[in-house]
């Protein structure tokens, strides 16, 4: 009898002049794809971009300052995992990463029960360490589905939607803000000004927080880029958004973050004519600041916001001088409590230098869950965001480069989706994805 296993059938798509050797698939190779392509149904491609979206774009839940998208998520989360697990039997590598963190966080919640009971400690702290352990299993279902070619796409879609949803309401937040009501998207927003001009938080609490997570964008786009997804023009568009998110918030750490890593992926992608690449860059940077102008989207508020966050040394050198004082107090709460604080360390600090932010997430979760915690998690991410740098990067190691570096100017563990996409970043990918078998 025949054997027909290597039949060769015709992939989709359109012949153009004669069929040709690349047009043609192996029928197990052909009847595999179709195969996956079965697996994603509607339901599940809906699933997939859920978890993208909310992944990104952590909304209120019910009007509560506390409750979020992201809790939702956790749930489904822990329920796909379960389920994944028990019908396949097999249980994904990652864990060999996420079971020494998961043991590494009971520190955290000792010290939260331990120091929490005599230091006066809000809510929004306490959530801190709730939505560490939520990130797990958001975490492994994001490494589980990414692991598929078709699946990795829908969620990146997914991801890339709830960035831009965090874009328009950070614009929208910015448009209808009055001082005279309460914030529009949440009601534990701090209200905040640079120049006279109010700093746009939307849905995220603080503009810091709104930079950090707006900006995500640019990872996103820069990965789907070297994963060769979308053309690599798209890359320019980065400069004007994040250039309209800093207007929008005015926070220079996650913006000048997002600049270096756009510099540097045009470093990557574009060798051959690094030098011209940077100079048509430069142009396009310079050239969105005049449209902006000309089109009064950059009046004269806003270019004093400009001026007044990056060309006043005397402002530069009193908030470098404040942040250092925060980072060398949180450094001294770090070797007096080596195995953490929980968020009491938010009350020590306020006591101390009469603020309570590190200005740096990795002193923050040293702080929450000790010195052991903060190293298993610091160290995966470099690794992974060394990632960049080889050939065939993908879009994880720019997550983490992006992380590592906003991570030194902000306390971005308050953010409710950063501890699942910390985790899912620091999981290394060694190749390209390949179809699930």
């Amino acid at each position: 009898m025949e054997n027909f296993d290597h039949v060769l059938l015709p992939v989709d798509g359109p012949i153009a002049q004669g069929p040709s050797a690349s047009q043609f698939l192996p029928a197990d190779e052909h009847c595999r794809r179709r195969a996956v392509a079965g697996r994603f149904g509607i339901s599940r491609r809906l699933l997939l971009l859920f978890f993208g979206f909310a992944g990104t774009c952590p909304l209120l839940v019910m009007e509560s300052p506390n409750l979020r998208l992201t809790e939702i998520l956790a749930v489904l989360a822990l329920v796909c995992a379960m389920w994944r697990i028990a019908t396949s039997g097999n249980v994904h590598p990652v864990v060999r990463l996420y079971g020494p963190l998961l043991l590494l966080t009971l520190s955290w919640v000792v010290a939260e029960v331990y120091f929490g009971s005599f230091t006066p400690t809000e809510f929004a702290g306490r959530m801190l360490v709730v939505r560490w352990i939520e990130a797990f299993p958001i975490a492994y279902c994001l490494v589980v589905f990414s692991a598929e070619e078709t699946g990795r796409r829908i969620l990146a879609l997914g991801m890339l939607a709830g960035v831009i949803a965090d874009l328009i309401l950070l614009f929208l937040d910015d448009q209808v803000f009055s001082v005279t009501h309460k914030p529009l998207f949440d009601t534990t927003t701090l209200i905040t000004f640079a120049a006279g001009e109010y700093r746009a938080a939307g849905i995220f609490g603080h503009p810091n927080g709104a930079a950090i997570g707006t900006l995500l964008l640019v990872p996103l786009v820069i990965g789907l880029i070297r994963e060769r997804r979308i053309p690599r023009l798209f890359i320019f568009a980065l400069i004007p958004a994040t250039i309209e998110v800093f207007l929008l918030t005015k926070t220079r750490g996650a913006s000048s973050a997002a600049i270096l890593l756009v510099l540097l992926s045009i470093f990557r992608i574009f060798r051959p004519r690094t030098i011209l690449l940077m100079c048509a860059a430069t142009f396009i940077f310079g050239l969105s600041i005049i449209t902006l102008q000309s089109a009064s989207l950059l009046d004269d508020d806003a270019t004093k916001v400009i001026t007044e966050r990056f060309d006043r040394p005397a402002e530069m050198d009193e908030n470098l001088t404040g942040r250092l004082d925060t980072m060398v107090t949180a450094i001294q709460l770090i070797a007096e409590h080596p195995l953490g604080m929980g968020s009491s360390y938010m009350y020590q600090m306020e006591a101390k230098v009469d603020f309570e932010a590190t200005h740096n997430a990795f002193l923050q979760l040293a702080l929450l869950g000790g010195i052991p915690l903060a190293l298993a998690v610091t160290v995966p991410l470099l690794v992974a965001a060394a990632g960049c740098f080889k050939r065939e990067s993908r879009l994880e190691s720019w997550l983490a480069a992006y992380l590592c570096m906003a991570f030194c100017f902000e306390t971005a563990f308050f953010l409710p989706m950063i501890p699942a996409l910390t985790l899912w970043a620091a999981w290394p990918v060694r190749a390209s994805p390949k179809l699930a078998q």
